[in-house]
């Protein structure tokens, strides 16, 4: 096989693989934001006098840019990297015999166990940073909405120390999972 037919073959194979992935990844917000705006929409009273602006602001916009932005490519090399460890291992294994096979299952087991730890945790910073996220949405939208009453009682230093307030404790999660 020639080069340029090995260049045409691995980008049309790129291509289609980037096509899947944003198609897949443009349905899978539009179905799951259809059934958010739903769920809101037709929720009952209790639900809207519970649930902060802020919070459903952050579930419309955060969690959608991530299900925008990273989803799809997170998907795709994830099946690449995964195909690729296969294949990897099956070579491996008929070369190196039962002696790699018995290190892979050890250090499979011990690579699976510190994932699932790790896992937990980033979960958890997830839902830290989303938590304290909400009230600073809420105090902005206040604040943008309120503008003029804040300025005629003299209320902006108050509302401004309330707003830095939030946004340390939201940086908070950022710099625990990077200390």
């Amino acid at each position: 096989m020639s080069v340029p037919s090995k260049v045409l073959q691995t980008s049309s194979a790129t291509a289609t693989r980037h096509t899947i992935e944003d198609h897949g990844g443009i349905h899978a917000s539009i179905v799951l934001y259809k059934k958010l705006l739903e769920g809101v929409l037709f929720a009952n009273i209790r639900f809207h006098d519970t649930v902060s602006r802020g919070r459903l602001l952050n579930r419309f916009g955060k969690d959608f840019e991530g299900v925008d932005s990273t989803l799809p490519d997170n998907f795709g090399r994830s099946i690449m990297y995964g195909l690729s460890a296969v294949t990897t291992l099956i070579t491996i294994s008929i070369v190196g015999g039962p002696p790699f096979i018995l290190a892979a299952i050890i250090l499979g087991s011990l690579y699976y166990s510190i994932g699932k730890v790790y896992g937990q945790t980033s979960r958890d910073m997830r839902r830290l940073d989303s938590v304290t996220r909400s009230p600073l949405y809420s105090i902005y939208g206040e604040t943008i909405a309120g503008v003029t009453v804040l300025r005629a009682f003299g209320a902006s230093s108050k509302f401004l120390r309330d707003m830095l307030r939030c946004a340390d404790t939201n940086a908070n999660p950022h710099y625990w999972l990077w200390e």
